[in-house]
């Protein structure tokens, strides 16, 4: 992995994740025929672990993230616990207050996008980060793709399918709609309510871990995103799905398509019953190039532990 203009790009986020955890995807990548970039932005990692991902061939994007430990817990702005002592009720002022604080700016939707990328949690700053480091660099990239870290093997290159100048969006199990699976409604509520949880309860899921598509497309999408997520006025774990499904169930995307799950290059497991995904791996049937959440089934999981064992012990040597 290396620089070249009009290269592939895959950019991804890693927060408190050490190299052992992140051998999985780093090394499954390497052993495919991509040969673009790999960028991660990382937070709350040891030298050590960064070292590693230097001499992967990873170009490493280091950030604080605004955090306080305490008793080996980590609390963020948004974090919950301060409703305890009444604190939670400035979040719903993050929106008017980052746009006051950024008015002054020359370009005011780049210094908010910083300013919240700091303030957010994880799952929602990785937006901010990849649209910032996006719209910012002069490396003529010419397809990207957004995804998750700790749940992702790759199987082949990501890019190595039919992908023009479009934003693929990859489903989860058909069986499940928006309003259906309990998880996703609940995000979507808690992002917009419950009557836009209504009107989208029949579309189906699309997974906001992984995205694929050319670059231009991809800044797009991302603009979308970061427009919608800068009105959060709280933030939880998984409300990213949320976001995502609304813009593009919504329009605010408009070069986007839907991939299905078994058919497309990403191959997403969570909802997937273990019974289906064990028949799958025993009949050589899971051949997608991409395995996201992989980690929510016992098979899936200890094949890809035996395979990457040997990168991992030599982390802790």
């Amino acid at each position: 992995m290396g620089t070249s203009s009009q290269r592939n790009l895959v950019l991804g986020l890693s927060e408190r994740l050490e190299w052992e955890a992140l051998v999985p995807f780093v090394e499954s990548l390497k052993s495919t025929s991509f040969g673009g970039e790999l960028h991660l932005f990382v937070g709350a990692v040891t030298a050590a672990t960064q070292e590693r991902l230097r001499r992967s061939g990873v170009f490493v994007h280091r950030y604080r993230p605004a955090r306080v430990e305490y008793r080996g817990h980590a609390f963020h702005p948004y974090a919950l616990p301060l409703r305890r002592v009444r604190l939670s009720r400035i979040t719903r002022y993050y929106p008017e207050l980052t746009r006051a604080l950024t008015s002054w700016a020359n370009d005011p939707l780049a210094a908010r996008t910083r300013l919240a990328a700091r303030i957010s949690i994880p799952y929602v700053s990785r937006f901010f980060r990849f649209f910032d480091f996006l719209a910012s660099t002069r490396t003529p990239y010419r397809n990207v793709m957004l995804t998750d870290v700790r749940d992702v093997v790759f199987q082949s290159d990501p890019f190595d399918f039919e992908i023009g100048d479009q934003v693929h969006g990859f489903l989860e199990d058909e069986r499940y709609t928006l309003g259906s699976e309990r998880h996703n409604r609940a995000w979507l509520t808690s992002a917009y309510g419950e009557d836009v949880a209504n009107a989208l309860a029949d579309k189906p899921i699309s997974c906001s871990g992984v995205t694929i598509g050319s670059r231009g497309a991809v800044v797009g999408y991302l603009q979308a995103m970061v427009k919608e997520l800068l009105k959060l006025r709280t933030q939880i774990v998984g409300i990213d799905q949320g976001v995502h499904n609304y813009v593009l169930h919504t329009g605010r995307v408009p070069r986007f398509t839907l991939a299905s799950n078994w058919t497309g290059p990403v191959l997403t497991l969570a909802l997937v019953p273990p019974e289906e995904v064990a028949t799958a791996a025993r009949n050589g049937r899971l051949n997608a190039n991409v395995l996201h959440q992989y980690n929510h089934h016992a098979i899936l999981r200890d094949r890809v532990q035996r395979e990457f064992a040997s990168a991992r012990n030599a982390a802790n040597s």
